[in-house]
């Protein structure tokens, strides 16, 4: 096993000299002081740069960049949801709807819950049907959100909420 911080080979989670240096690192007053400030002070990173790096780390697992900001607005733009409650399980109830297979791999969602979800997706041309809306089919739109949907739900650790904190390191590069 490698020191979480400088990689060294050991057997717990942090080297001796990083556990040291951990422990007499200054705390701010009032916050909590974890690993990842430590390393963040170790390397002299930003919060930028941890999550680019995490950015990074999304792309060589297959994730698109374009998936973070498609979700992301999505959800909090397009729906106009806030963030309260779940989101991470709203998100995978739309993704089990858009697959159209395992209804019950949540337990039976009820008519009612399949047909409003599927009418707020028609309205914002996600989907689209003919004479009845439990036979709606996605349009391109739609297309593109289910591939991102099926890509985060493909990650180890499939985490919405996760995702669109990388948001803003992703719209805000051109800056």
């Amino acid at each position: 096993m490698k020191c979480g911080i400088c990689g060294v080979e050991i057997k717990g989670e942090l080297c001796e000299n990083c556990t040291k240096k951990f422990i007499n690192m200054p705390r701010q007053s009032g916050r909590s002081f974890n690993i990842i400030d430590f390393y963040m002070k170790m390397y002299n990173l930003s919060e930028k740069d941890l999550k680019l790096e995490e950015i990074e780390i999304l792309e060589s697992k297959g994730f698109k960049r374009e998936y973070i900001v498609l979700l992301h607005d999505f959800y909090y733009n397009e729906l106009n949801f806030c963030g309260c409650g779940s989101p991470s399980e709203i998100m995978e109830v739309i993704f089990i709807l858009l697959k159209g297979d395992n209804f019950e791999q949540f337990g039976k969602l009820e008519y009612g819950v399949k047909t409003l979800v599927f009418n707020i997706l028609d309205s914002l041309e996600y989907m689209d049907h003919g004479s009845s809306i439990g036979g709606a089919w996605l349009t391109e739109k739609g297309k593109s959100l289910y591939e991102a949907l099926e890509a985060l739900f493909k990650l180890e650790e499939s985490d919405f909420d996760d995702i669109c904190d990388l948001y803003e390191y992703i719209v805000g590069e051109d800056d």
